[in-house]
């Protein structure tokens, strides 16, 4: 406390004998306030000192007052918690996030696992599963089950033609491997059985064998 001519005249016992805390004169009828870090009164630390006037008989004396200022992590007693739960919080969100994620991508994995299968196995007639929920690994499988059905379609085609042209071709290659090994077939006796042509049964009438100067086999 200070008097009129600014002389200290009371202080507490850390105080007494120290330089005044602040060189705040405020208005007699107001008050200042003022933040010192690291002065000679308190070093190595910040303080809100307040100047506050009063009136007396003698006139107007000015009171200081100092406070801890409050850091910006407020103290220990506050940043300890805080940090713990923001740490607890940010593994809860990450294991959330890792087990939603998982079952999101279940499907896909079923799907991967099961188009691995028909690839190996070659089979078309198999489909993969399809989730039960309306979203875009259901939109995937149904995409993929119409392209492995259009796939065994296109495949049965080609399979039905090819058994078509086999049919046909070993239905000629039987015809003619039993006429060529049939035991009882040769020229000689194909001419024995076929008549020779005469001029009855020949395809040209007689004068036009006799035009060109030869006769009608058998005339």
């Amino acid at each position: 406390m200070f008097n009129p001519a600014g002389t200290m005249v009371a202080a507490t016992r850390d105080l007494a004998g120290k330089p005044p805390m602040t060189n705040l004169h405020p208005d007699p009828d107001a008050y200042a306030t003022t933040t010192s870090c690291d002065t000679r009164v308190f070093p190595d630390r910040c303080m809100i000192v307040l100047a506050c006037p009063f009136h007396r008989e003698d006139g107007v004396r000015q009171l200081n007052m100092a406070v801890p200022d409050v850091p910006w992590y407020v103290g220990s007693e506050l940043i300890i918690p805080l940090a713990t739960g923001c740490v607890l919080l940010v593994e809860a969100a990450v294991a959330g996030s890792y087990r939603i994620v998982g079952e999101t991508l279940q499907p896909v994995d079923a799907i991967g696992g099961k188009l691995a299968q028909i690839t190996a196995s070659g089979d078309l007639r198999h489909r993969v599963p399809v989730p039960k929920y309306r979203d875009e690994p259901r939109t995937l499988a149904e995409t993929a089950n119409r392209t492995l059905e259009r796939a065994q379609m296109a495949v049965d085609q080609q399979l039905r033609f090819a058994s078509d042209a086999s049919h046909d071709l070993r239905s000629r290659l039987t015809a003619a491997t039993s006429r060529s090994i049939s035991p009882n077939w040769s020229p000689a006796s194909w001419s024995a059985a076929s008549p020779r042509p005469t001029c009855a049964t020949a395809s040209r009438p007689a004068s036009w064998w006799t035009a060109r100067g030869s006769s009608c086999p058998g005339c």
